[in-house]
């Protein structure tokens, strides 16, 4: 259903839109495709056929990614997201707060290079 989708070597992005309003925030409609050759009809959780680009058939289900997910691959950590979690903070709340942090480990990683390009610049 999504008429522009992103396809790339590294990851394959999924945008869910089974049984939700249209909207423009891309992320409260992400989720995985599991995949699953279990054939039978499940109205609540219908089956996703896709071919890839070696012609290899793909049968699964799209699944939402839960709120924990989404802070695990923002690189925080369980007793972090437990702590938050226990504040009673809605769903909502803990997606947005995924979405708005900064990936720790990217970020590390762009400093390293940083450091290291400043490093060089001063011996030459």
């Amino acid at each position: 259903m999504n008429p522009d989708p992103k396809m790339t070597e590294i990851a394959r992005c999924i945008t869910a839109r089974h049984a939700s309003d249209i909207s423009n925030r891309k992320g409260e409609h992400s989720a995985v495709f599991i995949e699953d050759y279990n054939l039978t009809d499940d109205e609540e959780h219908p089956l996703v056929v896709f071919v890839d680009k070696e012609k290899k058939i793909h049968i699964g289900r799209i699944r939402k990614l839960i709120p924990r997910e989404c802070w695990r691959l923002q690189g925080f950590t369980g007793e972090q997201f437990d702590k938050v979690l226990a504040t009673g903070m809605l769903d909502s709340q803990l997606y947005k707060q995924a979405g708005n942090a900064v990936t720790v480990n990217v970020i590390s990683e762009i400093g390293k290079i940083i450091k290291q390009v400043n490093e060089n610049s001063k011996a030459e």
